[in-house]
């Protein structure tokens, strides 16, 4: 299938209803696939954020949470409605969802920020702490709640993990 723009950055897909949300960074927009179809069902702009780039899917909340280059993350609701935005570093890189704690972490800028999706809106701020400027990359252990991160130095790359309390 061909999908619009010319910047796919990230994707996830609903496990109930098995549509894929995709981010179209250069157009502003997601899209929403069918999955056993490939056509798309809905286009979704996303005027609150620049540069779209992280995209999340909380299947308990419906929820597709999206990240960009202006210091916002905007949540949506399934069908594309708009539910809110959470100021947040600049350029979010990249960000891991615990689907069972909601606990949505981001890195970029220098900053590891962690977030609680909410079932009425826009995720809310758990905490924030400063990280190696190169650290972009994030991932949540589901198991034992930690929150992974990665970095490339000259010297040598590093990862460190984050212990989290529920």
């Amino acid at each position: 299938m061909d999908l619009p723009g010319h910047k796919p950055e990230y994707l996830a897909v609903d496990p109930k209803t098995h549509d894929v949300y995709q981010n179209i960074a250069n157009l502003g927009e997601f899209v929403v696939i069918d999955g056993a179809t490939l056509k798309v069902k809905k286009t979704v702009m996303t005027p609150d954020v620049a540069g779209n780039h992280p995209l999340q899917f909380d299947a308990a909340h419906g929820h597709v949470l999206i990240g960009g280059q202006n210091s916002t993350i905007v949540t949506y609701d399934a069908a594309g409605k708009f539910l809110g935005k959470t100021a947040v570093q600049k350029s979010i890189d990249q960000c891991s969802l615990d689907q069972r704690s909601h606990l949505l972490a981001c890195a970029g800028s220098g900053m590891l920020t962690l977030l609680r999706d909410n079932a009425s809106g826009a995720p809310a701020i758990v905490s924030q702490m400063p990280v190696e400027r190169g650290a972009h990359t994030v991932g949540i252990d589901e198991k034992t709640g930690r929150v992974w991160l990665v970095w490339a130095q000259p010297a040598g790359d590093f990862i460190q993990a984050f212990a989290v309390k529920p």
